[in-house]
């Protein structure tokens, strides 16, 4: 599967996620996905082999990424260089803001709360439920 299908994917998800009226942070983070997929500067053979396959993406949506962070205040251009013997001038550098971080933090959080409800399921467990037709276990 290659780059663009990957994020042709990611925004099926967030139309329906947006059909079913979820929450907007999560389909706006649907649709930034897929648009970092779609364009990553990165080679695929790159990726693939630093995530032993389990993660492709495609060249150039990462700019657009960082054109929306940067008009959401989630990012700014960075000052500082790495010594000129091993930069290339064309290369920007960002960094957080301060509202960047809070962000960050606050999505770094509902991650690891997906992840324990996640974790805390029988399917991840190990057992296994039945469920009858009434829909209770």
């Amino acid at each position: 599967m290659d780059n663009e299908e990957i994020a042709s994917r990611f925004n099926r998800m967030a139309s329906l996620m947006e059909v079913r009226g979820e929450d907007t942070f999560r389909i706006r983070s649907y649709r930034m996905a897929a648009e970092a997929i779609e364009t990553w500067p990165t080679p695929m053979q790159e990726i693939a082999a630093h995530t032993e396959g389990k993660m492709r993406i495609g060249p150039t949506t990462l700019y657009r990424s960082i054109k929306h962070m940067l008009l959401d205040g989630l990012i700014v251009e960075a000052d500082e260089r790495p010594d000129p013997t091993l930069d290339d001038e064309r290369r920007r550098y960002y960094k957080l803001t301060g509202f960047g971080q809070q962000v960050t933090l606050a999505e770094t959080r509902r991650l690891e709360q997906a992840l324990s409800v996640a974790r805390s399921r029988p399917l991840l467990t190990g057992s296994r439920s039945v469920v009858s037709s009434g829909g209770a276990e």
